[in-house]
Formats: structure tokens, sequence, C-alpha cells
């Protein structure tokens, strides 16, 4: 095995929400850097007692869960309201439409909080649009 530096294993993540990076070879970093941005991971099908084992997870799927109802109404308002929501989601629609779904760099972002951050910005810009709207 070539060494290819350490990273955190997704497998590992997925399981037992195991951060600890290990040695990898230059081909399974590669794998990594060629897939961490894209949205592999279903949580419920992989490993659904994360949810319960991790709150930053649980706090994800919730507002992930509430910004797709909220979308349900944003939809149904001006084509411009909807499409500034698809932008301010974009490249990362599955956030809204399969709230199950993360890519491995999604996971680090529920780790730090990032991910939180992110949704409940746009969920507070979202309901208040839906709150307002005439």
């Amino acid at each position: 095995m070539k060494p290819g530096g350490k990273v955190a294993i997704p497998s590992r993540v997925v399981m037992d929400w195991d951060w600890r990076e290990r040695p990898v070879s230059d081909r399974g970093r590669a794998w990594y850097e060629a897939n961490q941005e894209k949205a592999l991971i279903n949580i419920q099908e992989r490993n659904s007692r994360l949810y319960t084992h991790v709150p930053a997870l649980e706090e994800t799927r919730k507002l992930r869960e509430k910004l797709q109802l909220v979308s349900m109404y944003l939809f149904t308002c001006r084509e411009s309201v909807a499409e500034d929501f698809r932008r301010r989601l974009w490249p990362k629609e599955y956030l809204r439409s399969d709230i199950h779904l993360y890519s491995f760099t999604d996971l680090q972002d529920v780790k730090s909080g990032a991910l939180q951050k992110k949704l409940t910005h746009l969920l507070k810009h979202s309901v208040n649009h839906v709150m307002t709207c005439t």
C-alpha cells in the first residue's frame, strides 16, 4: 500500500460516527477526493440509528424536513421566488428533495455545525417569505 496520507473513513463515520483519521493508499485518497462532494450516503438506509446517537445529525434531519415542507409553499409562489430558493440550494438540491441523502462533506459540515447554520438561515428566509407573501 502506497501512503496516501490520512483521512476519516466514510464507512466508519456512517456506522459509528468515528471521525478518527486513518492511513489510506494513494488510490484510496484519490477515490475519497473524487467522491467527497457527491451525495452518495443515505443515512436512513445505511444506519438510521445514527440519528438517535448523534444530536447534530437529528437536528439536521429536522431542519431538512422543515425545509422540504416550506419548499412546497415556495414552489406555488411566483416563479422568481421558487427560482431564488433553488439558487440558494444549488448545487445541493438533494438537501430538500431527499432529506436522508448526504455527501461526505455534508457530514463534515454537520459535525462542525456549518450545515445546520446554513439550513437554519435558509429556513428563516423561506418561512419569512411564506408568512409575508401576498
